[in-house]
């Protein structure tokens, strides 16, 4: 079966309710249901999200073979089938009506809260690295000196501290910011000063 076969059979076994991964089944059953309980010793209640990360690391390691399949009740229950429907072995029923569920919604909706105010925070954080970024790339701009590149081409603007560690010299031609005439160095009190102390 080439490439193209094989995604027409899955989405012909999707119709049917025959899922090949467990994010597949899950976007399913997520609309029957938001809570579900592990068919297992533990029992563990799942919210929808909890599920969803479940589902991802689940699909990652254990891929399917190709006869294997998920499958979606009507109730939203999700199962895992060797290759006939009738074997198939429930992993996720959904959550009865009352508290417990009540209380796994409500931990969900916590969670989702706590991620949306830290996502919020993040983008504030970067928001504000960038308007930094900016008003330090303004404030460069708006001051220091252009130097010529290999003689030929301006470069810049550059602060003080940028030139010394540029090779600045003092005959070097050197144009402030805001200013039209080329000068040396050496013509440049700030500059003057500068190669006075660098040269110590």
């Amino acid at each position: 079966m080439n490439e193209q076969e094989r995604e027409q059979y899955k989405a012909i076994m999707a119709l049917k309710g025959h899922y090949s991964s467990l994010m597949q089944a899950l976007t399913m059953a997520m609309t029957k249901t938001f809570a579900w309980r592990a068919v297992d010793e533990e029992g563990f209640a799942y919210s929808l999200k909890e599920l969803y990360e479940f589902a991802k690391r689940y699909d990652v390691e254990h891929p399917l073979s190709d006869d294997q399949f998920f499958m979606v009740t009507r109730e939203g229950a999700i199962g895992l089938s060797p290759g006939l429907e009738w074997l198939t072995q429930w992993m996720f029923l959904p959550m009865e009506e009352g508290q417990e569920r009540d209380f796994v919604l409500q931990r969900m909706k916590e969670q989702v809260q706590e991620e949306h105010a830290v996502r919020d925070a993040v983008e504030q954080a970067v928001l504000s690295g960038m308007k930094a970024q900016l008003e330090e790339q303004q404030a460069r701009q708006s001051s220091g000196y252009y130097i010529f590149d290999d003689e030929t081409q301006p470069i810049g603007p550059y602060s003080v501290e940028e030139l010394l560690r540029r090779g600045l010299s003092s005959s070097k031609l050197v144009k402030p910011v805001g200013s039209k005439q080329w000068v040396k160095a050496s013509m440049v009190q700030e500059l003057k000063e500068a190669l006075a102390r660098n040269n110590r």
